[in-house]
């Protein structure tokens, strides 16, 4: 990721739009950042340029503060709004466009209490609109990873993923064109990181139908934090996901796609619960 414009890097979330050439970014610095990304004859991404940047307002339209930037999960609704999850204080915020004042989501006592620096690492809107957010590092009383969404103005656990115990922890989550849930998992490992990317049919019951399409070495890639799951004019389904650099040099803020095979169909707005 390289652009001319200010504070840019610990990007956390990522949602890809125009058909592969724009993206918005959020950094948990308290940033919103476009830009382009640039693909070959072949539609391979070759490089990613952030255009512009917006300091993450609050709902009385001041600037986030150190107590409160913690921004990590990004999802668009239908409509185009921008839906960001803040992990330290656990909150969800809905912006118009980037610069706009948010509207508040979430209050205090939505959720169970939740670690400082494992709350709500991650957001997802479905083909219906429906919010859907879950913690980074906390499991129900079965072992397994709530995941709550907003109905009638409140918070409810609408269903629970496995969770396998190996390290992986959650990162970001996104609802591709099949209606499926994708969730961007990371481990952290002997100084780098793991990458693992998993999909659920939350309409099946039990673990719903969970299959793993990505796990990578340790090192493969940096600590990638954010996943748009899009398909592009040809069918195909694409993860594409940006690192949190965590504003250090010997991280990269890079960003990374996979394709999968086989093209995705439109989904169904009555599979999520």
């Amino acid at each position: 990721m390289r652009g001319n414009v200010p504070n840019l890097g610990g990007l956390s979330g990522l949602e890809v739009t125009a058909g592969g050439t724009l993206f918005i970014a959020i950094s948990d610095r308290g940033y919103m950042f476009t830009g382009r990304l640039e693909r070959d004859d072949d539609g391979r991404l070759t490089a990613a340029r952030a255009l512009t940047m917006d300091p993450l307002l609050d709902p009385d339209g001041a600037p986030l503060t150190r107590k409160t930037f913690d921004a990590e999960g990004l999802s668009l609704t239908p409509e185009r709004r921008i839906v960001v999850s803040f992990e330290q204080l656990p909150r969800v915020w809905v912006y118009d466009a980037p610069g706009r004042t948010p509207e508040a989501l979430t209050q205090r006592g939505d959720f169970p209490p939740l670690p400082y620096n494992g709350a709500l690492e991650s957001v997802a809107v479905d083909a219906a609109g429906r919010i859907f957010t879950l913690p980074e590092d906390h499991l129900t009383e079965a072992g397994r990873i709530p995941v709550w969404s907003q109905r009638d103005g409140r918070w409810d656990e609408v269903t629970t993923l496995p969770a396998l115990d190996d390290g992986f922890l959650p990162a970001e989550a996104a609802f591709g064109p099949d209606g499926k849930l994708y969730l961007l998992e990371r481990a952290f490992t002997r100084l780098s990181f793991r990458t693992r990317v998993r999909r659920f049919d939350l309409s099946a019951p039990g673990d719903h139908d969970a299959e793993v399409l990505l796990t990578t070495a340790p090192g493969q890639h940096d600590n990638l934090e954010g996943l748009s799951v899009w398909r592009d004019g040809e069918g195909t389904t694409r993860l594409t996901m940006v690192a949190d650099d965590n504003y250090l040099w010997i991280q990269r803020s890079e960003v990374v796609e996979y394709t999968l095979p086989g093209a995705a169909p439109l989904a169904s707005k009555a599979k999520t619960p």
